[in-house]
């Protein structure tokens, strides 16, 4: 009976024939989550003449003919007190109508942008201002997918004699394996996603197949263990505990996110959450060692004999792509 020694100095044939027995199973990345008033403008036309002045006026003189002319006097200004009333009444009817007020292109955000001709500066103009329908409100083609661009890597976390590199086809959302009797970290895989952009622009990352384990067989007794980020996020970074072996793994993910500005849609990574960690507390803290902003995970190298022993993430840039 083998009891509590280290097997970590036991020589590597022992392992292999120990390893004979470890019970493997395959981690679940099941993917669960699918996280009136009117207002009218009236013109009131009065007559601005004081009555009373003409009255004074009259009243100054006992004569006919001076009240006649006084009376002649005062229609002919009463008249043209009405035409020029009348003429200002025009002047801001015509204001009022101004095309630019009713013109939607004149909050669309772009030169002319919904009035269905193809000026300087779109990309595209159907006509309306509705996002959705393949033209943005600011007359931008949307994009159908996320593609990848530049490499960066994380600083290497540890060392070991193996060198294994665990790889998605798309990005990684999250990571999988056994623990042993005494918490060390075995058999580590990686949970693979796609990237699916919805009509809305939201990003979707359904879970795909996780990639093969790396590493000899784990000693028992062993259990499983997964932390895949949440549905539209993607691996970015680690933080956990280090000594000759990695003893606790904390994942960290971040959304990928999609916006529209003057210029068009850009792609970026969002927040960065933590997942809860996975392994012992022994060793000494390290991290986060994160891929740079606006990259993805889409492979980790690994060192892994009987353990987990270093580790280095592979990220690549978030892009765009267009059908």
């Amino acid at each position: 009976m083998l009891g509590s020694m280290d097997y970590r100095a036991l020589p590597s044939f022992v392992a292999l024939a120990l390893g004979a027995s470890c019970i493997l199973e395959s981690p679940d990345f099941d993917d669960t989550a699918t996280s009136a008033s009117t207002s009218t403008q009236s013109a009131s036309l009065t007559d601005t003449t004081d009555a009373t002045d003409a009255t004074d006026a009259t009243s100054t003189t006992s004569t006919t003919s001076a009240t006649e002319a006084t009376t002649s006097t005062t229609a002919s200004a009463s008249a043209t007190t009405d035409a020029s009333a009348t003429e200002t009444g025009s002047s801001t009817g015509d204001a009022t109508a101004d095309p630019s007020a009713s013109d939607s292109d004149a909050t669309s955000g772009g030169p002319a942008c919904g009035d269905g001709a193809l000026d300087e500066g779109e990309a595209c103009d159907d006509g309306n201002t509705d996002d959705g329908d393949g033209c943005s409100a600011l007359c931008h083609v949307p994009p159908t997918g996320v593609g990848f661009g530049d490499d960066a890597f994380t600083p290497q976390i540890g060392s070991g004699l193996y060198d294994d590199t665990a790889t998605c086809s798309q990005v990684i959302r999250g990571w999988a394996g056994r623990l042993d009797n005494n918490e060390w970290i075995c058999r580590p895989r990686l949970g693979c996603a796609t990237v699916v952009v919805n009509d809305d622009l939201s990003v979707s990352t359904p879970m795909a197949d996780p990639t093969p384990a790396i590493g000899l067989a784990c000693f028992e007794p062993s259990m499983a263990w997964t932390r895949p980020c949440d549905d539209g996020m993607a691996l970015v970074g680690a933080r956990g505990r280090i000594g000759s072996l990695v003893d606790q793994l904390r994942p960290r993910c971040a959304p990928i996110v999609i916006s529209e500005g003057p210029d068009g849609f850009a792609v970026a990574t969002g927040e960065v959450v933590e997942l809860p960690a996975v392994g012992g507390d022994g060793g000494d803290p390290f991290g986060p060692v994160d891929c740079p902003q606006d990259f993805v995970a889409v492979a980790v190298k690994i060192h892994a004999g009987s353990w987990l022993e270093s580790f280095s993430i592979e990220c690549k840039r978030l892009t765009l792509t267009y059908d």
